[in-house]
Order: C-alpha cells, then structure tokens, then sequence
C-alpha cells in the first residue's frame, strides 16, 4: 500500500496565513512561505507516518502531491498494482 498526501501544496497557503498572523506583509509572507510550506508539510506527514505505521500493514512508501501537473506522472512513477499500473500507463501516455 502507498499513502497519497494529496493537495501538499496547499501547505503553502497555511504557511502564508501563518506568516500573516505574525504580522508580516503579504509580499514578505509569499516569499517567504516556501521554507515554512515545507516544515508544515513535514510536520504533518510525521503525524500520519507514526500513525499508520502502527497498524497491522503499515504502508510501503509515502508520497506527497502538489498540484495537477504532478499528479498522473508521480502515480505512474510509485504505482505499484499491476492492474492498476497497466490502467493508468495508458492514461499517462497522453
């Protein structure tokens, strides 16, 4: 089994209204959310990789998407179902 960390990109949002509680300015708070995005999504995926760690079939592999462009290439890049996998290789090649 794989995890897929959907919508990791909006992190960065969180980051930004995070940035923006502390009283920063938007410009500042948009530069600067990038690193923070990252830590975020870090500190989450830990929260989740402990918990499903303990079950009975922990999951083989962990992966985060960020955005639509990524999605098709990631999945068939981790995909690992041989049914699914010969699903999906033909979508991805469009």
């Amino acid at each position: 089994m794989i995890v897929l960390l959907t919508k990791a990109d909006a992190m960065e949002g969180m980051a930004i209204g995070r940035l923006r509680d502390e009283g920063m300015q938007m410009k500042g708070a948009m530069e600067m959310a990038g690193d923070l995005a990252k830590q975020i999504l870090s500190e989450v995926s830990t929260k989740i990789k402990i918990q499903l760690n303990g079950c009975k079939y922990p999951p083989k592999d962990y992966l985060s998407l960020h955005g639509k462009a990524y999605h098709l290439d990631l999945f068939c890049e981790y995909a690992n179902g041989a049914a699914l996998w010969r699903y999906e290789q033909r979508r991805c090649r469009l």
